[in-house]
């Protein structure tokens, strides 16, 4: 995509405050080249302005990069047309935190059948006491 097309996506009022810039850059530079020559205080005074824009246009550069780069970043798009940047945004420890909660629900799940599994044995080993218990009393008692 072109920069022209970056700037019209990043807004209308971006694009006329680039393209005024740029138009006083051009009428300022046009102005300095002819009193460049001169000895004249407003040749000086020109060159002083002409320097302040100078640093202006390069601030200015330097912010239209930083905007391209930002759009850059924010208009990548997955296999599905979805932008990665704001659909995957904490995906990844999303699936596996998800996992990890998945593996911990198995793990209680065996635990817990164990636990059952243990209780049902101590359940037929009480019996079996029990049993055994009553079988005691009745031969205490048959003496």
């Amino acid at each position: 995509m072109g920069l022209d097309n970056k700037l019209l996506e990043l807004g209308g009022a971006a694009l006329v405050t680039i393209l005024f810039l740029r138009e006083i850059f051009g009428f300022i530079i046009k102005v300095w080249d002819k009193l460049a020559g001169k000895e004249d205080p407003e040749a000086e005074a020109l060159n002083s302005i002409l320097e302040f824009m100078k640093r202006q246009d390069e601030r200015m550069r330097v912010v239209e990069d930083r905007l391209c780069d930002l759009y850059d970043w924010h208009n990548v798009v997955d296999g599905n047309g979805v932008r990665v940047w704001y659909s995957h945004y904490g995906t990844t420890a999303l699936e596996k935190t998800l996992d990890n909660l998945g593996k911990i629900l198995e793990q209680s799940t065996e635990v817990l059948r164990q636990v059952a599994e243990q209780q049902r044995g101590a359940a037929e080993k009480l019996d079996r006491v029990e049993e055994h218990m009553k079988s005691m009393e009745k031969r205490l008692d048959g003496r």
